[in-house]
């Protein structure tokens, strides 16, 4: 019992002796109950076996509660309450730091300042956690909910009282909606994106490029592809008639396929002559994969059907533009044509199926400020998620970002998936 009081005493030196007394009965307390779960574990052993070690080696959250925000159909603004099972969310623990924290945060509105947690030691240490606002310490008890919106000093005791370790632990809480998009205006036009199109001599029209082809349409109405930076061409395979082919407003984009080497999605959409089709609402869509490993087949493009009833199509607009973002593609473009009365950049469509349906993202939606009366619209993405509008003749741009893609934890999983 001399150890302990020690113990005591070197924990708060400048503790009153009024103090003193009350955290010494804590601890005299901590002690006789593990005297006798010891000595209930073998009631037949003459010795009880206490360790030096004073170690945290696990620590886990229990259900938290998430309050969110939500607005009715008649404006009106309320709060709802859910909840989600902390444990799927690990939590590391610096040895050398005596810090534990989560690597991947909280979703916002996480309720961290009632928390029931679960928390282990070594060797049967006693843990005790300090108060925030005190340096009264409690003993730590899986069954108490603990404020954790600040972060918290949890001492550990060995058996044998001769030992002490404190951590902090620390519980990061997003303070951002993982699924919100959000835009900002800029004024750098360094990196506006150039008008890629322009006719070969031969009368062919530059149309895009993947990773290992680039792509024109011949002046009859056929894709040919090089391999060799325009040096020969080859006529493109197709597994529908050339007359469903777009010939205006034509975008491409190339992505890697998934779960797949040195092979890309490349996705065209685009419309039809209006002179020849007048009365179509929707755009052709296409889409080839391509393997340029060596010895690879030749692929081919594949016509993405329409359903009859034209549901989930993209619709025929022009100044068509493609980005590939997060889990999908984003489509927008301009006034619709033909027998498409759509208006001018409206609305994204995204297409999570490569290009073979195509449904308005409620997600994605243009700039509050955005000036609909602009004749042209150029959109890219950057390197570090950004979706990037260029309204040249407004001489405007914004960029935006999906919040979670701005996280340097979600990052980490996405880039390792």
């Amino acid at each position: 019992m001399l150890k302990f009081a020690e113990l005591c005493v070197n924990l708060h030196p400048n503790l009153n002796k009024q103090r003193l007394m009350r955290q010494f009965k804590i601890w005299s307390m901590m002690l006789m109950a593990l005297t006798v779960m010891t000595s209930c574990l073998n009631s037949s052993s003459s010795e009880v076996t206490l360790y030096d070690d004073a170690a945290i080696i696990d620590f886990s959250l229990g259900t938290v509660n998430r309050y969110l925000h939500t607005t009715s159909s008649t404006g009106a603004d309320s709060i709802y309450k859910v909840t989600f099972s902390g444990s799927s969310y690990d939590f590391s623990i610096d040895n050398i730091q005596r810090i534990i924290y989560n690597v991947d945060s909280l979703p916002v509105g996480s309720d961290v300042k009632h928390i029931v947690s679960t928390l282990s030691t070594g060797n049967n240490g006693i843990a005790v956690i300090k108060d925030i606002d005190s340096d009264t310490l409690r003993y730590y008890s899986s069954l108490d909910s603990i404020d954790f919106s600040v972060p918290r000093e949890v001492s550990v005791i060995s058996s044998d009282g001769s030992n002490r370790n404190t951590y902090t632990i620390r519980i990061n809480v997003h303070k951002q909606d993982a699924e919100v998009f959000t835009w900002q205006e800029v004024s750098d036009w360094t990196e506006e994106p150039s008008d890629t199109s322009f006719t070969y001599p031969d009368g062919s029209v530059y149309i895009g490029r993947s990773t290992a082809e680039i792509y024109r349409l011949t002046p009859d109405k056929r894709i040919e592809s090089s391999r060799d930076e325009g040096k020969t061409w080859r006529e493109e395979i197709l597994d529908e008639d050339p007359a469903m082919l777009p010939t205006q407003d034509i975008a491409i984009i190339s992505y890697p396929a998934y779960l797949a080497d040195s092979t890309d999605y490349v996705l065209m959409v685009g419309n039809r002559s209006v002179s020849e089709y007048p009365q179509e609402s929707i755009a052709m869509v296409w889409r080839k994969i391509v393997d340029y490993s060596q010895h690879a087949p030749v692929s081919y493009w594949t016509y993405m059907e329409h359903a009859y009833n034209n549901i989930l199509s993209l619709p025929r607009l022009k100044n068509l533009q493609l980005v590939q973002y997060e889990d999908g593609v984003l489509a927008l473009g301009g006034q619709g044509i033909g027998g498409c009365e759509e208006p001018a950049y409206s609305q994204f469509y995204q297409s999570r199926d490569n290009g073979i349906t195509w449904k308005y993202s409620t997600r994605y939606v243009l700039p509050d400020d955005f000036d609909y009366s602009t004749t042209k619209v150029k959109m890219r993405t950057d390197d570090d998620h950004f979706i990037w509008l260029y309204c040249p003749d407004k001489e405007r741009v914004w960029r935006g970002r999906l919040n979670k893609l701005g996280w340097d934890d979600w990052l980490d999983w996405w880039e390792n998936y």
